[in-house]
């Protein structure tokens, strides 16, 4: 004991760091980190919630009242295409597998569903769409609208028709980043295809849709459309070119980026114009096979 004061009194740094190893221990006990709390639940304080904990079997809708998210059998198929809050939505050339569907009941409420195209266990396709159920507040164009002004965009067009926005763009999603989006839905749909063991590549190139339509209440409906063609050797899980290749400003450099590049922008004002269509469910399967194969589409 007699050493102890003694330690006490000399070894300042000593005092301080048994002082703050004591509060610390009583920080964690108080405030756990959710794998402590599992390994000790009798601590105070509760677990905290994270997204994989909302998620249970396949077929079972999810979440409070507001939001309700659902996990369909992904044996399933589409094609052609599907409707989603009372619009038809086409798809481009394939089978498509849903992963996620969910339904907004806020005031500015949403439908939305992700779905992914496969070659064996590779993704070759990626759509994640999101209608507008309600009237929104016209503010919230801006926010549509945003990627239409990203400069590192390859592509971008915008084609205005009375009463509508109509924009379009071509830009590259790296797949292995942490934040491929900030829709808490998308963050569902691609965790699951990664717990189902299927291979996202590492880049994507995002084929995306903004549509805005003014209302004469002053509000607005809205549709956010992006689908994520798979830029691989056909048959293979490599990517045509090395991932630093892709950026907007070397892409003349690679032969085989800036190919798939084109192809792409050449695709996507057919498909635009089939969104166009479908949106305002007047689209004709007679003319809409010209937008259906898409350059990572398997014919």
């Amino acid at each position: 004991m007699h050493n102890c004061l003694s330690l006490w009194k000399r070894a300042a740094l000593w005092r301080l760091s048994l002082v703050l190893s004591i509060l610390c221990f009583i920080l964690a006990a108080y405030f756990p980190t959710d794998s402590l709390k599992k390994t000790f639940p009798w601590l105070p304080g509760q677990e905290h919630f994270t997204q994989q904990h909302s998620f249970q079997s396949k077929d079972q809708s999810h979440g409070d009242a507001r939001e309700q998210l659902s996990l369909p059998d992904m044996q399933k198929s589409f094609k052609g295409s599907i409707t989603l809050a009372g619009h038809t939505l086409p798809l481009p050339h394939g089978e498509w597998h849903p992963v996620v569907m969910a339904q907004s009941e806020e005031e500015n409420g949403a439908n939305f569903i992700a779905l992914i195209r496969l070659d064996h266990s590779v993704v070759t396709g990626f759509i994640t769409a999101q209608l507008s159920q309600k009237a929104l507040p016209p503010i919230l164009a801006d926010d549509i609208m945003t990627p239409c002004h990203d400069d590192r965009n390859y592509f971008t067009t915008n084609k205005n028709v009375p009463g509508q926005i109509n924009c379009s763009f071509l830009a590259n999603a790296v797949m292995a980043e942490d934040v491929v989006s900030l829709n808490p839905f998308v963050h569902a749909a691609i965790s699951r295809i990664r717990d189902a063991g299927l291979l996202i590549p590492p880049l994507m190139i995002t084929a995306g849709w903004r549509h805005v339509s003014p209302l004469p209440s002053g509000q607005i409906t809205g549709a956010i459309v992006d689908v994520l063609l798979s830029p691989l050797e056909q048959g293979t899980p490599r990517l045509l070119a090395p991932l630093s290749h892709w950026d907007k400003k070397v892409l003349n450099k690679d032969p085989a980026a800036l190919n798939f590049i084109n192809k792409a922008k050449e695709w996507l004002p057919l498909w635009s114009n089939l969104l166009a269509e479908g949106y305002n469910n007047v689209l004709l399967p007679s003319t809409s096979s010209g937008g259906k194969f898409d350059p990572a589409s398997l014919r």
